[in-house]
């Protein structure tokens, strides 16, 4: 429920509990749905890699396609946490991009993980191909790093992020 101002206006939503001090909900929602969206490139990139660019076939993108908004979606599920933890230390925020960077990178090996279990049919952990999932989402948590270095430049000093004022 919002608060409604002195005006009679409502307030305009607040982030998480544990988000950090000066983050508007703008800016929270934002960087959610940057790392979601890197995310999903990520995933998907590495879906296709995996099956060979050449033999990329509409069933085989749609498969892609279902992993990488599946890992999306638990980056989403996720923000909350990954938002909370790079946002911490001393004075509230860590300060290292490498620590930024491998929080992304940490998250974007475990949302690409569930991503994979996720969209497979008949999932059965015996039979599961485990060193394909682990090595396409150690391949994406490789690409976060990568994205994490090329967003560094137009984005907020020592921040692996592109939205200004979120880690």
């Amino acid at each position: 429920m919002n608060a409604v101002t002195a005006g009679g206006q409502q307030a305009a939503p607040s982030p998480p509990a544990d988000a950090p001090v000066g983050m508007t909900f703008s800016k929270w929602w934002k960087g959610a749905l940057e790392r979601a969206g890197k995310t999903v490139a990520q995933t998907l990139a590495t879906s296709l890699i995996g099956v060979g660019l050449a033999m990329v076939t509409f069933t085989t993108f749609r498969n892609a396609g279902i992993v990488a908004l599946f890992a999306g979606l638990g980056t989403l599920v996720a923000s909350p946490f990954t938002v909370t933890i790079a946002n911490r230390g001393s004075g509230g925020k860590i300060e290292s991009f490498v620590a930024n960077a491998a929080v992304r990178c940490v998250f974007t090996f475990g949302e690409t993980l569930a991503g994979i279990v996720t969209a497979a049919k008949g999932f059965n952990y015996i039979t599961f191909a485990w060193a394909s999932a682990l090595s396409q989402a150690t391949l994406a948590a490789l690409l976060s790093i990568l994205t994490s270095v090329a967003s560094s430049a137009p984005g907020e000093a020592n921040s692996p992020s592109l939205v200004q004022g979120v880690k």
